[in-house]
């Protein structure tokens, strides 16, 4: 009798202790949002076909990194993504309790290297200024019509003003769960409404208000009132704000750029670092803009000030 309640004890020990390992992987599962552990994930994935095709079978030595870091920049990655490709298998070695044995002073100067022969595009460091904005929305109705024009205008100054990332403002496969939707807009008096229910880095659901703005083509408050009197039916509340995919609203953009003579490098991310740097001259508080756009970390510091 006493041999079985002590190994029903052992028991209760051993299934404790499994519960408390499998929380403890959750929770660092959990240490990244969900978009980024996809992206690790496809990281990995890559790292495991180079070395599956290259017959290689420590995928985490310091040769075997190197040589990924020079394959990835001959597929044309630029430094960033090549730097996001190795945190990715940091975490996972990291994860999985694997020794870190790849960040040599050789991998740092690849690195160098890499940035210094390949430096990074300058269309991700544009941003749409005030001007530009005022060009765009008095062009998008002469370039698509009314009904895709009032949207283009609704689209670019809440971009703008409400500081949208682009997956935000319009779809992407990677992360539709961030798209706005009809029901999380509303137009109040001189504000905009804007609840974000899910977003990067986002730990619980949060609103923010876009104020008018004195100039009525460019005021986000009368380009979404007059959007959403001709478009999205209220009956539709659970429909995109805005119908399009990022690459549909990039490619409308490029043509109304063009009608306006304005450089076609500006994207649809070019409106959240415009209104960044448009907040910031205007004196806005650095927790302030962090808070508006949702940032989590400095990286906000990157969207006002030079490169």
């Amino acid at each position: 009798m006493i041999e079985l309640v002590v190994l029903l004890h052992l028991v209760n020990i051993i299934s404790e202790l499994a519960d408390l390992a499998a929380e403890a992987d959750r929770m660092v599962d959990e240490s990244v949002a969900e978009t980024t552990r996809k992206a690790y994930a496809k990281v990995m994935t890559k790292l495991g076909d180079f070395c599956l095709l290259h017959r290689i079978k420590d995928k985490f030595s310091a040769s075997t990194v190197e040589l990924f870091v020079i394959k990835l920049k001959n597929d044309g990655l630029g430094i960033g993504a090549i730097k996001s490709s190795l945190s990715a298998i940091r975490h996972y070695c990291k994860s999985h309790k694997v020794s870190i044995v790849f960040d040599t002073p050789w991998l740092q100067m690849m690195l160098r290297g890499v940035q210094r022969t390949n430096p990074p595009s300058r269309r991700a460091n544009l941003a749409v200024s005030v001007s530009n904005l005022r060009k765009l929305c008095a062009n998008a109705p002469l370039c698509f019509g009314d009904y895709i024009g009032s949207m283009l205008c609704a689209l670019f100054t809440s971009a703008f003003f409400g500081l949208l990332r682009p997956c935000e403002a319009a779809g992407s496969k990677a992360t539709p769960q961030h798209q706005l939707k009809v029901c999380q807009v509303r137009v109040r008096g001189n504000y905009l409404s804007i609840s974000f229910v899910s977003f990067k880095h986002a730990k619980q659901p949060v609103k923010i208000r876009v104020p008018a703005h004195h100039e009525s083509v460019i005021c986000p408050v009368k380009c979404m009132r007059r959007y959403l009197d001709i478009g999205p039916a209220p009956s539709a509340p659970s429909l995109p704000l805005f119908p399009f995919s990022t690459g549909e609203i990039n490619s409308m953009l490029r043509q109304c750029l063009h009608k306006c003579g304005l450089c076609d490098m500006l994207t649809l991310h070019s409106f959240r670092r415009g209104g960044a740097t448009f907040y910031s001259s205007a004196g806005m508080s650095d927790a302030s803009l962090c808070a508006k756009g949702r940032w989590h970390s400095k990286a906000y510091l990157s969207y006002v000030k030079p490169r």
